[in-house]
C-alpha cells in the first residue's frame, strides 16, 4: 500500500512538473509571437508608405519601382520568421500583393501598358493583410 501511494504521489508531482514546463513553454511561444506580430506590423507600416512612393512613379520610372517593390517583398519575407498561423498567412498574403505589383511594374519596365485595374488589385489586398494582420495580432 505504501509503495503504490509513493507511486501516486511521484506521478502527481511529476505531472505538476510537466504542466509548469508547459506553461513556460506557451508564454515563451506566446512572447516571441508577439515579438513577431510588433516587428510585422512596424514593416508593414513602412511598406504601405513605400508602396505608394514606387506606384507614384511606376509610369515614368517603372525600373526603380520595381527595385522598391523587390526590396519590400524580401523585408516581409524576413519578418514571417517569427509568425505562424493567421498571422503568418497575413503576411504572405501582403506578400503576393507586393509581388503582383513589382511584376507589373518590370512589365511596364519592358515596355508594356500598365494594368491600373491589377495595380488597384493588388494595392486593395496589401490594404487587406494589413487589418488581417491586425487582427490575428
Amino acid at each position: 500500500m505504501r509503495n503504490v501511494s509513493s507511486s501516486i504521489v511521484a506521478a502527481l508531482a511529476a505531472a505538476v512538473v510537466l504542466t509548469g514546463c508547459s506553461e513556460v513553454e506557451d508564454a515563451a511561444k506566446d512572447t516571441a509571437n508577439s515579438a513577431a506580430c510588433k516587428a510585422a506590423r512596424s514593416t508593414l507600416d513602412g511598406a504601405k508608405d513605400t508602396i505608394g512612393d514606387a506606384l507614384d512613379q511606376i509610369g515614368a520610372n517603372p525600373e526603380a519601382a520595381r527595385r522598391a517593390l523587390d526590396s519590400i517583398k524580401r523585408g516581409l519575407d524576413a519578418a514571417a520568421g517569427g509568425l505562424s498561423g493567421d498571422a503568418k498567412e497575413a503576411l504572405a498574403d501582403a506578400r503576393d500583393a507586393v509581388s503582383d505589383l513589382a511584376d507589373e511594374a518590370a512589365q511596364a519596365a519592358e515596355g508594356a501598358d500598365i494594368d491600373t485595374s491589377a495595380v488597384d488589385d493588388a494595392k486593395d489586398r496589401f490594404d487587406d493583410s494589413i487589418d488581417e494582420l491586425g487582427g490575428a495580432c
